[in-house]
């Protein structure tokens, strides 16, 4: 059975003449920072610079390279160390790519899967960084076909800007409509979004200054010096200090939500009490004795001043 065709159909456009549609009147320095906003040029990654130095750094030294002379087994040609899957024997005299020498002894190189795999993971967790500062800024709004983000600049099951920026201030409000009177001001705001306010900032840091210091260091004698489960240690330290800091961005942000969810059903159940037959009935059987009498003394506590203001009402219609 063929495919059923939807027929395509031509309309004329409305006529607009004597229409008017109803906009909100912004100011001239208004409109241009909403056009800012539409057009991308109002946000920035505060993260993309050390995001851009720790790859650069990575890229440094997992493609370092070594010329490894004429007349070896394999030799009369350059190769990165950690990525070479070959064979090749090397002795006092192959030297780097500026020409130093840098081995005094003989050995065979060959790919090791061990540091290959810590940096890919190092690799994973830049990529990681730069996915989640792009959404902490909002600059993820504007990546049109990125397979990393969808509607808004959300990336899987966390929010854009503008969601993360609405459940980051609700949170900051619902805290404090509940602190006790006299308590100092605390911010709830700023835990969601800690990694574009410094800390990635360093993380970014800490990543390239692992890969230009001892990560480069170990390539440069690999395979005659170093220890490879000590510098694979280092990578995966710093590899889980940067989840840990996104992890932590995003355990904010899910506490935040449970807790205006929570706080939303206690505020829902303050009318219960206001229902003196079924749902104070409900109460009743499912709340602990503490909250229902608090219940009731609020209930009370709203029908007296419902009391009040009628009866203020009466005076000032006999005072009239």
């Amino acid at each position: 059975m063929p495919t059923p065709t939807i027929p395509q159909f031509t309309r004329d456009l409305f006529p607009t003449d004597g229409c008017q549609v109803g906009v909100m009147k912004l100011s001239e320095s208004a409109r241009s920072l909403v056009n800012q906003v539409v057009d991308g040029s109002a946000f920035v990654n505060p993260v993309q610079g050390a995001i851009s130095d720790a790859q650069g750094a990575l890229s440094n030294a997992f493609n370092f390279e070594v010329f490894v002379p004429s007349g070896l087994s394999g030799g009369g040609q350059t190769i990165a160390p950690l990525s070479f899957t070959g064979s090749i024997s090397v002795f006092s005299g192959a030297t780097n790519a500026e020409g130093d020498p840098i081995f005094n002894q003989f050995s065979s190189y060959g790919n090791n899967t061990t540091i290959q795999t810590a940096l890919s993971d190092a690799q994973g967790a830049i990529n990681g960084m730069q996915v989640h500062s792009d959404r902490l800024s909002g600059v993820s709004m504007f990546k049109d076909g990125g397979s990393e983000f969808g509607i808004g600049g959300s990336s899987g099951e966390f929010g854009g800007i503008a969601s993360l920026a609405g459940v980051a201030s609700a949170y900051n409000s619902g805290k404090e409509m509940l602190k006790n009177p006299g308590e100092a001001l605390e911010d709830h705001f700023s835990p969601i979004f800690n990694s574009v306010l410094g800390p990635g900032t360093d993380a970014m840091g800490t990543v390239e200054n692992l890969m230009n210091g001892d990560v480069l260091s170990f390539v440069e004698e690999f395979p005659f010096g170093g220890n490879v489960g000590d510098i694979a240690g280092q990578i995966g330290g710093v590899v889980s200090g940067v989840q840990n800091l996104m992890d932590g961005d995003k355990s904010a942000y899910i506490g935040a939500v449970d807790y205006l969810a929570k706080q939303a059903l206690g505020i829902s159940v303050l009318d219960f009490y206001m229902d003196p037959c079924f749902l104070t009935k409900l109460m009743g059987s499912i709340g602990v004795p503490g909250i229902n009498e608090l219940g009731q003394e609020i209930a009370s506590a709203a029908a007296d001043a419902v009391q009040d203001a009628v009866a203020g009402l009466v005076d000032d219609t006999i005072d009239l």
